[in-house]
C-alpha cells in the first residue's frame, strides 16, 4: 500500500479543514516555511503553504521506490565486484599452489629418476634378461656406492641434497608464506633453511613487516574514511575532514599503555606495528640465546610484548605485559624482590641460566620460576635452564610439558 492509501483516513487537524473532510495529501519541504505543521491538505496547500516547496504523496511514495532500487541496485553491484574480485584473487592463487605443487612433484619426480639407486633398478632389477656383460657393468656401477660393514654389504648411506632449484623454490615459498601471514617464526620451523642463515632472514623480515606496516596503515585509514558512493562536493570535504581527524588521532591510537594486561588481542598489536618474532609452545626450550637474539633486534625505543596464549584461542592473549623492551632484557639478582619498570605498573626479573618474567608487584619467590600466588592471576614464569619453556601464566602453573598453551612475544622497533 502506497502513501496516498494510508492516508485515506488522515484528516487535517485544522478545525475548518477536518470539518469538510480534507486529507494529508502533501508535505511541505520548503526550508523558508516558518509553520510548524508539515503535513497538508488541500486547502493548506492553497492557503497558509501557498506558493511554498512541497511534494504529493503519490510522488514522494514513488521516488522512495524507485530511490531504493538504485541503492539496492548499486550496493548489489559493488558488492558484486568485490566478491568477484576476492574469488578472482583467489582462484588466481589456488592455480598458482597447483602450479607450484606440480613443479615441486616434477621436482622429485625427477631427481628420483636421476639416483644412482634408480639408474641401477630401471638398468638389472626392471630387465627381463641380462647378459653377462650387463653383470659385468653392474659390478663396475655398484663399486663405489657398496661398502662392507662387519663383513655385511651394504649402501653406502648418502644425504640427500635437493638441487638448486627445488631449494631456491622452497626457500622463497617459505618467504613469502612469513610475508603474507606476518609470521616470520615460519623461517625458523622450515627445515629447509640453513640455521647460519635463518636469523639473518628473520631479521631482513622484520625489516620488511616494519616497513610494510608503516605503508598498510595510513592507506587503511585513508581508504575506511571514504564513502562508497560519495560524489559531490560536499562528500568530497567530507571525507577530507574525515581524513584529517583520523590523521590527528593516529598518535593517540597508536599509543601503547606499558602495563599487564588479560585478553589483549594480537591483531590489536599487530595493527599498533608490533611484530611477531616468537612463537612457541611451552615444552620447548626458551633459553639464553633466545634473548639474546631479542636484544639484538632492539634498540633504546623498541617496545615488546610477551605473555602467555592457549592453543584453543590463538588470537590472544591470556595474559601479557607490554613495556620498553629493556625492561624485559634488563638483569636482576634478587630472588625475592623484582624491579620496577621505569614506565608503568611492570615488575620484572631476570635472573641469567634461571628465569624471567614478570609480576604486579615487588614481591616474588624465585625457588624455581616465579611461584607466589599473591595476585598469582597476573605472574608470568618462563624457564631458561631446565630445558623447558614455559612454567606459569598466571594461575595456570606447572606447564613446563604443556602443548596447549603457548610463549608469545611480539616487538616493535
Amino acid at each position: 500500500m502506497n502513501l496516498l492509501k494510508k492516508a485515506t483516513n488522515v484528516f487535517c487537524s485544522i478545525p475548518e479543514h477536518k470539518e469538510v473532510d480534507q486529507k494529508i495529501i502533501h508535505l511541505c519541504l520548503d526550508q523558508k516555511c516558518q509553520i510548524s505543521k508539515k503535513s497538508l491538505c488541500g486547502l493548506c496547500l492553497g492557503e497558509e503553504h501557498f506558493g511554498h516547496k512541497s511534494i504529493s504523496l503519490s510522488n514522494l511514495d514513488t521516488l522512495i521506490k524507485n530511490e531504493w532500487s538504485r541503492e539496492i541496485k548499486q550496493y548489489n553491484q559493488k558488492n558484486k565486484d568485490l566478491t568477484d574480485s576476492i574469488q578472482m584473487s583467489i582462484t588466481a592463487i589456488l592455480n598458482k599452489i597447483k602450479f607450484v605443487k606440480e613443479s615441486i612433484s616434477n621436482f622429485i619426480n625427477q631427481e628420483i629418476q636421476e639416483s644412482k639407486v634408480c639408474i641401477i633398478k630401471h638398468k638389472y632389477i626392471d630387465q627381463q634378461n641380462l647378459t653377462e656383460k650387463d653383470f659385468e657393468q653392474l659390478a663396475k656401477d655398484i663399486n663405489n656406492i657398496i661398502y662392507y660393514r662387519e663383513g655385511i654389504p651394504d649402501f653406502k648411506p648418502i644425504d640427500y641434497e635437493p638441487s638448486d632449484k627445488l631449494q631456491c623454490l622452497a626457500n622463497r615459498l617459505v618467504f613469502d608464506a612469513a610475508i603474507f601471514c606476518k609470521d616470520i617464526t615460519l623461517v625458523s620451523k622450515a627445515n629447509i633453511i640453513h640455521q647460519s642463515f635463518t636469523e639473518q632472514v628473520q631479521e631482513l623480515l622484520y625489516q620488511i613487516q616494519n616497513l610494510t606496516n608503516l605503508i598498510e596503515r595510513p592507506l587503511s585509514q585513508i581508504i575506511q574514511s571514504k564513502r562508497i558512493f560519495g560524489h559531490d562536493k560536499s562528500d568530497t570535504q567530507s571525507n577530507q575532514r574525515l581524513e584529517l581527524d583520523q590523521y590527528s588521532q593516529l598518535d593517540t591510537f597508536g599509543q601503547i599503555q606499558f602495563c599487564i594486561q588479560k585478553q589483549l588481542k594480537l591483531k590489536s598489536l599487530e595493527m599498533k606495528g608490533f611484530v611477531k618474532v616468537y612463537d612457541e609452545v611451552f615444552n620447548k626450550p626458551f633459553t639464553q640465546t633466545h634473548i639474546e637474539l631479542i636484544k639484538l633486534k632492539c634498540n633504546q625505543q623498541s617496545q615488546i610484548c610477551i605473555g602467555g596464549v592457549s592453543i584453543k584461542e590463538p588470537d590472544q592473549f591470556i595474559l601479557c605485559a607490554i613495556d620498553n623492551a629493556y625492561e624485559f632484557y634488563t638483569e636482576t639478582q634478587s630472588l625475592h624482590l623484582a624491579r620496577k619498570s621505569r614506565n608503568g605498573q611492570v615488575y620484572w626479573y631476570y635472573i641469567r641460566n634461571r628465569c624471567i618474567g614478570f609480576s604486579p608487584m615487588s614481591k616474588i619467590d624465585l625457588k624455581f620460576p616465579d611461584v607466589d600466588n599473591e595476585e598469582g592471576d597476573l605472574r608470568f614464569s618462563l624457564w631458561l635452564f631446565h630445558g623447558q619453556g614455559g612454567y606459569r601464566i598466571g594461575k595456570l602453573e606447572s606447564l613446563e610439558q604443556s602443548v596447549d598453551y603457548k610463549c608469545v612475544i611480539y616487538l616493535k622497533k
